[in-house]
Formats: structure tokens, sequence, C-alpha cells
């Protein structure tokens, strides 16, 4: 070998090894596995993705039924069972019951599958027996009163009078409800106003009643 040749063939090898040398520092690397802990906050728990957390609207309310008070109470309806005569209307039956004051729809409501063009002779429907409740009438249910141990001694219950003026629409057993509590006072009601009043049902508009003190076993007509 002459010595231009070998001054070839070492330009090559050494063209080589820039090559090499090249293509290795270049190449791209998959990248390496870390088993380092995740970064964590200041009380050690991991960091949560921000986006994954975003704070509820403060002004957005939770969809759902209203809150229903805890005082609240329903005075169930009554009903007669009466049997239909000949000649008779819903108009004529409620003013057998109620007076001639009283819609015939009062009649029709009590019995809303009933067909009031078809009616015939011999069949039972109902009559309520408070024109004004016939799904039941919501309340709000008194707190009961707490006794002033300064009133006529320590420990003794207070004697306090309440009043109630008649409003459209009032029945004993509604006014029991409202004012005690329960419907079944309405005798005692009754019996505390029996000097102005001739029957249970002689109610007038705007007439006052005194409102009596019960006790829980008190019942009607006791």
């Amino acid at each position: 070998m002459n010595h231009a040749s070998a001054r070839i063939l070492g330009g090559l090898l050494l063209l080589a090894v820039v090559w090499i040398g090249t293509y290795w520092m270049w190449t791209p690397r998959a990248p390496r596995i870390s088993f380092a802990a995740a970064p964590s906050d200041e009380n050690g728990g991991l960091t949560e993705n921000p986006t994954l957390l975003a704070a509820p609207d403060q002004g957005a309310e939770a969809d759902g039924p209203p809150p229903v008070s805890p005082n609240a109470g329903v005075i169930p309806p009554g009903f007669h069972q009466y049997t239909v005569q000949p000649g008779d209307s819903f108009q004529t039956i409620a003013e057998r019951f109620f007076g001639s004051g009283v819609d015939g729809s009062v009649i029709a409501r009590s019995n809303p599958l009933m067909d009031p063009r078809r009616l015939r002779a011999g069949r039972v429907i109902l009559v309520p027996k408070d024109p004004n409740n016939i799904q039941g009438i919501p309340v709000a249910v008194p707190e009961p009163v707490k006794e002033s141990p300064d009133a006529a001694g320590a420990g003794q219950p207070t004697s306090v009078t309440r009043t109630y003026t008649v409003q459209r629409g009032d029945s004993l057993s509604l006014i029991a409800q409202r004012m005690l509590g329960s419907p079944k006072y309405a005798d005692a009601i009754y019996q505390a106003n029996r000097s102005t009043m001739a029957s249970k049902d002689a109610l007038k508009i705007g007439q006052v009643l005194t409102i009596p003190q019960v006790n829980d076993t008190q019942q009607d007509g006791r």
C-alpha cells in the first residue's frame, strides 16, 4: 500500500468515528422511570389537581323541596255518609246540610268520581262535616306555653286568659287546632263560651271567644 492510499483510509476511519460519536450524542432517549414520591403539600398529603376540585358556587342553592316547618300540622277532614233521595242534586244536598249560602260544588269536590248528572236515588255519597275542610287544612301548631316560676309562686303555671276573634270559615275544631294544638279541644272551647254560644255551630264572624287552658289528659266531652 502506498502512502496516498494510507492517507485516504485513515481519513475515512476518522470520518466514521466522528459520525458514530455525533449519532450517539444526539439520539433521543426514552424518559427514565422515577419512583420518587409525588409532590405533597405542607400537611404531608398528596397535592390534588386544582382543576378537579373547583370550589362550588357559594351563591348556588341546592335543588330539592323546601324545608318543612316542624310545627306544621293538618286538620283532617270528616264526612257523613248520605243516601241520595229522589229529586236530590248536589245543590239541594248542600243546602240541606249547610244552608242556602253553600254552593253544590262542596259536595262535588267531596265525591270527585261521581258524575252529578247521573245522581240516582239510593246511592251513598260523602258530605263533609265542615264545608271548608274537604282535603285537610294545614295549620301551624303553636309552641307550648312555658310556665313562669315568678307568677303565683315558684313552679306554679301562669293563669293567662287568651281570646280569639272568629273569622270567616272558622269552626270550633279549626280554632282548637290553631290555638290549642289539637281539634279534640273543641268541646273545651265550647264549654268556656256557653254563655255566648247557643250551640257548637253557633259561631259568628267577629265573635270573641275565650280560649281555656287545657292539659294533655283532657278529652272531648269531659
